[in-house]
């Protein structure tokens, strides 16, 4: 016993490093490793570089109110963030908070630009999608495009509406004209399109798309 909570700890404290050194408030921070703002304030955060950022239930406030190539990348993580939480058995050793690490770490590896979600943005993402941290039940999810295939956020009391258009088929009827969404989703390399393992993830589809409209 003495071991595994040896382990809990220190796997806490990793995951509040790591989350400081991504740009995360102390809040995040906090929710997500376990550990107590007084505790992260005196080992990471100082009063003078701490940030504060929204409120926690902001997300579908800020999601809602979105440009569209900030709504393609929240769903390009999100995308990422299921698949992830899918594919690993949450336990001591790998916790929801290491499946947000690693699924901003992709996503922010598979933006071409400059990401839109930061890692605040992508934990309030996760408490709505998966109903933790913050969240007593899930308000989001993904909804696939009968049309494209590709995933993209809907809340959950609205998935059956038919105000629900999908984010990437708006992406791509209007990459020949927007310079935006061209400047954003820029035509991928080749060679670094091969390289990508996981077609079914929203952000490959949306590279796929922008390289070849």
């Amino acid at each position: 016993m003495g071991h595994i909570q040896v382990n809990r700890h220190i796997n806490a404290f990793i995951l509040a490093d790591t989350c400081a050194q991504l740009g995360a408030t102390i809040g995040t921070a906090s929710c997500v490793s376990g550990l107590s703002v007084t505790v992260l304030r005196r080992l990471l955060y100082d009063k003078s570089g701490e940030k504060r950022g929204r409120g926690i239930a902001s997300a579908i406030f800020w999601y809602e109110r979105a440009n569209n190539m900030a709504k393609a990348d929240a769903c390009m993580f999100a995308a990422i963030f299921m698949q992830v939480c899918e594919l690993n058995d949450f336990g001591t050793s790998y916790t929801p908070g290491n499946a947000l690490i690693d699924s901003f770490k992709l996503y922010s590896e598979r933006c071409r630009r400059d990401p839109y979600v930061s890692i605040d943005r992508a934990f309030l993402l996760a408490c709505h999608l998966k109903g933790i941290w913050t969240q007593r039940s899930p308000s989001l999810l993904l909804k696939t495009c009968r049309y494209c295939t590709s995933q993209y956020i809907v809340h959950r009391r609205n998935v059956m509406s038919c105000n629900n258009p999908c984010i990437f088929c708006h992406l791509v009827k209007g990459y020949a004209t927007d310079p935006r969404i061209r400047r954003h989703f820029p035509q991928p390399d080749p060679h670094t399109a091969l390289q990508v393992h996981q077609p079914d993830l929203a952000a490959h589809y949306a590279l796929r798309r922008a390289g070849h409209a």
